[in-house]
């Protein structure tokens, strides 16, 4: 809809063609920031922290900080903010201004960052890119309006990053801030002092071209545009004061508190907004979870993972495959005994929310023309007691044998009773009832909610920064399951004058006869199950199989 976003190109004399004339120092400029569209629901009240920065990370102008108006929603706050700089003092054609966005977060009261706008200040006319040196010349000023994309904050950032690294970030979905531009002696003509309606058209959507995503999503935004600031507000305050106290005070009064409130604490480094809790779940947009790697498996074999749902877990009952997929695509520069495979996500959309929902992921090796089970795993698809995907990357033991439906049951049992997935399989390892497998073998896989995908962009596996384990694998256990992985590759083991392509085909048909599912040569990526049943003539015999498949 053009109410959430409208395409406009080359705004200002200095767009992306770096139209107009050359910037002089002397000129000074204005920098106003208007508004911010579309944030994580689970803002409350804003600020924007604002550096002017070079390319190098040289700081070039003091911090500024300008708050969201009251009279403006809370997912989408308007700030009216102008800020005047004296170039001359830096002239630095690489200038970039820096915006932090920071809130109250929602549902923990606690101070976070949302995330970062990285704004290029000058442009280089022949490149239409940033100029690359301080020192440049001829450059412009991209005098205008644009609308400009927000950068998910990370744990532990601060002022000294770099923006290579900040701007190689994943952006939050539909999220931008408006900003503009403008030569210091034009600032306060009267057209340039109002500020403009987003429909307008004056603000350059380029950077902001909504992905598939987005587009699903705006929907919802425009549906729940939040609550006002000023309410934000109040709901924080009766938090903290009494209501004699708080009937007392003006709303200047609240306005210094509001910004007391969003000091960050001294010393304290950035913490990112929980972004598991921007949206709570919808089923019609469902979830994806990607299956990316294996630690040390016990077989130097061509694995698979099985990926399904349970509830229904009907794969395990009566063969039926409507929910299973299984991985196709490994890479077969990894080991036989850790592969990865570059198959990513896989889309569940209209699966009803149940509190312990699980994925299962089932790896199994091919011996011969058989699928022989080496180990299961289990995804919880939702936080304990939410209706949040606990989204995240995780590295999950593997359990002994295959995979036990009747103990899958103990999950039904469990959600009557009020307990979770991780605490019913730290009940089953205290009853022995599973077993790690001997040799500590993990899968690597990544989850997340259709709302932030592209969140999650790097696969996951052995030496992923944020790859998390279970709760029930405890302190002791983890060095043990991050032992190295060596072994041969895929690539050793291809029939000499067979592409590699056609020799993973008709593995992946062996695998998918065995298994009683559908495959379709060719198709790469996961395949969706529709019936049992496999397409077993097309199998290779057993001799080629035997020509990788080492059995101990």
């Amino acid at each position: 809809p053009r109410r959430a976003w409208r395409e406009v190109r080359h705004v200002g004399a200095g767009g992306s063609g770096g139209r107009g004339e050359p910037y002089q120092p002397g000129d000074g400029l204005m920098l106003c920031v208007d508004a911010a569209r579309f944030l994580p629901p689970n803002v409350t009240i804003t600020r924007i922290v604002g550096r002017v920065i070079s390319a190098a990370g040289e700081l070039l102008a003091p911090e500024f900080i300008v708050h969201a108006r009251l009279d403006s929603l809370a997912f989408s706050p308007r700030y009216h903010a102008r800020q005047r700089f004296a170039t001359g003092r830096w002239s630095n054609a690489t200038a970039v201004a820096l915006l932090q966005i920071e809130t109250i977060e929602r549902g923990t009261s606690q101070q976070r960052t949302v995330g970062y706008v990285v704004f290029p200040l000058f442009v280089d006319p022949d490149t239409g890119e940033p100029p690359s040196s301080a020192g440049a010349r001829g450059y412009r000023l991209r005098e205008g309006g644009y609308q400009v994309p927000v950068y998910a904050a990370n744990a532990g950032a601060g002022s000294g990053f770099s923006l290579a690294e900040l701007s190689s970030r994943p952006k939050l979905p539909c999220a931008s801030v408006l900003v503009r531009a403008l030569v210091a002696s034009r600032a306060d003509m009267p057209a340039n002092k109002l500020v403009p309606q987003y429909e307008d058209g004056a603000y350059d959507s380029d950077a902001t071209a909504p992905t598939a995503v987005e587009r699903r999503l705006f929907a919802q935004r425009l549906a729940r545009p939040g609550p006002p600031v000023r309410e934000a507000m109040l709901e924080l305050a009766r938090a903290t004061f009494a209501p004699g106290v708080l009937s007392g005070m003006t709303e200047r009064d609240l306005e210094r508190w509001m910004a007391k409130r969003l000091e960050r604490p001294q010393f304290a480094n950035d913490r990112p907004l929980n972004y598991r809790r921007s949206d709570p779940y919808v089923p019609d947009l469902g979830f994806h979870v990607a299956v990316d790697a294996c630690a040390r498996l016990s077989k130097t074999a061509f694995h698979v993972a099985v990926q399904s749902l349970f509830p229904p877990g009907t794969f395990y009952a009566s063969k039926a495959s409507d929910d299973v997929v299984f991985t196709q695509q490994p890479d077969v520069g990894s080991s036989l005994v850790a592969p990865r495979w570059r198959d990513s996500f896989h889309p569940r959309q209209h699966v009803i929310y149940e509190p312990n929902l699980v994925a299962i992921v089932d790896v199994r090796a091919l011996g011969g023309r058989s699928a022989a089970p080496i180990g299961w795993a289990l995804l919880p698809i939702f936080e304990d007691g939410s209706e949040y995907i606990a989204s995240g990357a995780f590295q999950l033991p593997l359990f002994q044998g295959p995979v036990p439906l009747p103990l899958m049951q103990d999950l039904v049992k469990a959600q009557a009773e009020g307990k979770g997935v991780n605490e019913t399989v730290q009940g089953w390892l205290d009853a022995k009832k599973v077993k790690f497998t001997a040799d500590k073998s993990s899968v690597f896989v990544r989850l997340l909610e259709d709302q932030r995908l592209g969140m999650l962009p790097e696969p996951a596996g052995p030496g992923t920064s944020g790859v998390a384990f279970p709760p029930y694998v405890g302190e002791k256990l983890k060095p043990q399951f991050l032992k190295k992985s060596t072994g041969k590759p895929y690539a050793k083991v291809i029939p000499r004058g067979v592409l590699a392509d056609d020799w993973i085909s008709e593995n992946n048909a062996m695998m998918a006869a065995s298994m009683g599912l559908p495959f379709v040569r060719g198709a790469g990526a996961f395949r969706m199950g529709t019936g049992a049943g496999g397409d077993g003539g097309n199998s290779l015999d057993d001799d080629y199989s035997d020509s990788y498949s080492e059995r101990g």
